[in-house]
């Protein structure tokens, strides 16, 4: 299968200019990164404002860094092929250093831990690179070694490329293979940009997850120097485009994912200390938001009951002045009708119960006229008792009359 036939290198735009798919593709790298940007920046608790300030400062850092690194290395003829950029020639190494000083700019200026900013943007860097790997494969270059094995000349195993795009030591290796660049219209190489795509793609999951399981600062971004930096010094060893050091066989790329991995896992320790207590750590972010909301929320209780205590300090009522008297008798003159109202009211209520509780039974006339009668009988019985009761005396008086009569 001829790749080279696939993509041409750009379309050209209603016939006014060429556009290149290369740039196309970083396009969208970078649009697709900024919507993944707003969800690692709420998973390590930031508004999505900040992403906008990041985005501001690091994508034109980024593309100046990608420009000046492949020149310096590459080498110019001229100052003004600097920025001939529509001939090619960026490197991602360059890109990232310089969207690393944009980041600087943002924390120095929002006041956000610079360790945070990193967290936040490198899964979105990584899904960049493994987008933009593609752009290779379109312009023919960052490919591998020769495959002469007609088994594993297939896609995305290898890729092939024309003879036009063939770089001097590609062109080394089909004379070494072929005897001569004569007959040779194309060959197929290791698809490393195919290799470090995938390679990326699966970082992107491994970071993600890591951003929303682990809170810790900097830990997304040592996971990232490590993963990456293994990942780009081994592909970079199979390609046959790499820039090298002045006058070395060493290649660039090489030495700073060497480097970056030696950051990565001081990071990684630096974190792991802190973890332990042997290095003094300061609170995690996630306890950091929620003492900070608390904090806020108190605050605010605070000030409601400040306003409530003002409130009722303002409503204590004050001395009567003379002015008041009238309306003071007034009120005093509906009490007091009040409260004769209410006695009134409790008066009839009882008298009402009282109705309503059973009467006793009065007795009959017959049952009466007995009673009266025995009352008579036993007045005359007491009379004539004391009648009675007198005759004695009377018999005394008598006898003495009688002795003083003799």
């Amino acid at each position: 299968m001829n790749t080279s036939m696939l993509l041409n290198p750009g379309f050209s735009f209603f016939g006014i200019w060429e556009v290149k798919w290369y740039g196309v593709i970083i396009a969208v790298g970078m649009v697709l990164g900024l919507i993944l940007a707003t969800f690692t920046s709420k998973a390590k608790g930031y508004e999505k404002s900040l992403v906008l300030d990041m985005a501001l400062a690091a994508i034109p850092l980024a593309l100046v860094g990608a420009r000046l690194y492949y020149c310096i290395f590459e080498g110019v003829d001229s100052f003004g092929e600097i920025f001939e950029v529509w001939n090619g020639g960026m490197a991602i190494y360059g890109g990232v250093i310089g969207g690393f000083l944009g980041l600087v700019i943002v924390s120095l200026v929002k006041k956000v831990p610079l360790l945070d900013l990193c967290d936040i943007a490198v899964p979105c860097l990584i899904l960049g690179q493994a987008i933009g790997r593609w752009g290779n494969f379109v312009n023919q270059e960052a490919y591998g070694a020769l495959i002469t094995n007609p088994k594993m000349q297939w896609f995305p195993m290898g890729v092939y490329i024309d003879d036009m795009n063939f770089t001097y030591e590609a062109q080394q290796q089909v004379i070494k293979a072929y005897g001569s660049l004569a007959e040779v219209e194309g060959a197929w190489f290791n698809a490393t940009f195919f290799y470090e795509s995938f390679w990326n793609l699966i970082g992107v999951v491994i970071l993600m997850i890591i951003c929303y399981k682990l809170k810790f600062s900097g830990i997304v971004t040592a996971v990232y120097f490590i993963y990456y930096g293994i990942g780009r010094a081994i592909i970079e060893g199979f390609r046959t485009d790499s820039l090298y050091l002045w006058g070395t066989k060493i290649k660039v790329s090489q030495a700073l994912s060497i480097v970056l991995i030696i950051v990565g896992l001081a990071i990684m320790t630096v974190i792991i200390l802190k973890q332990k207590g042997i290095i003094p750590s300061k609170k995690p972010l996630a306890q950091t938001v929620s003492e900070d909301d608390s904090t806020q929320d108190k605050q605010e209780s605070e000030q409601d009951e400040t306003v409530e205590v003002e409130i009722v300090q303002d409503s204590t009522p004050e001395e009567p002045r003379l002015s008041d008297k009238a309306d003071t008798f007034n009120i005093d003159a509906n009490e007091y009708l009040l409260k004769t109202i209410q006695m009134q009211n409790r008066d009839s209520n009882i008298e009402e119960s009282e109705e309503q509780q059973p009467k006793p039974k009065q007795p009959s006339k017959a049952s009466s006229t007995k009673k009266s009668s025995s009352k008579t009988k036993s007045t005359k019985s007491t009379k004539s008792t004391k009648s009675s009761t007198k005759k004695p005396a009377s018999t005394k008086t008598t006898t003495q009359k009688s002795k003083s009569k003799k």
